[in-house]
C-alpha cells in the first residue's frame, strides 16, 4: 500500500500535503470527468474506460480518506 500512496495521489490531482477538503474537491471534480453517465451513447469501449477510472478515482478516494482519519487517530 505505500508504493501506492504517490499513485492514489496523482489519480486525484492533489499532494501529500493536501487538506482533507481539497482531497474532498479534487475528487469531485475528479469523478464529474470520468463518471460513465456522462459518456451516455459512446461506444462499449468508452464507456469501459470511464467505469475503470471511475473506479479507479473512488479508490483512491477511499484509500486518501481511511488514512487521514488513521492519521488522526494516532496525533
Amino acid at each position: 500500500m505505500a508504493a501506492e500512496k504517490p499513485r492514489f495521489y496523482d489519480v486525484l490531482g492533489v499532494s501529500p500535503s493536501s487538506s482533507l477538503q481539497e482531497i474532498k474537491t479534487a475528487y469531485r471534480n475528479r469523478i464529474k470527468m470520468y463518471h460513465p453517465d456522462k459518456f451516455a451513447g459512446e461506444s462499449p469501449e468508452i464507456l469501459q474506460w470511464a467505469d475503470e477510472m471511475s473506479k479507479e478515482v473512488n479508490f483512491a478516494f477511499e484509500a486518501l480518506v481511511k488514512e487521514r482519519a488513521k492519521e488522526r487517530e494516532n496525533a
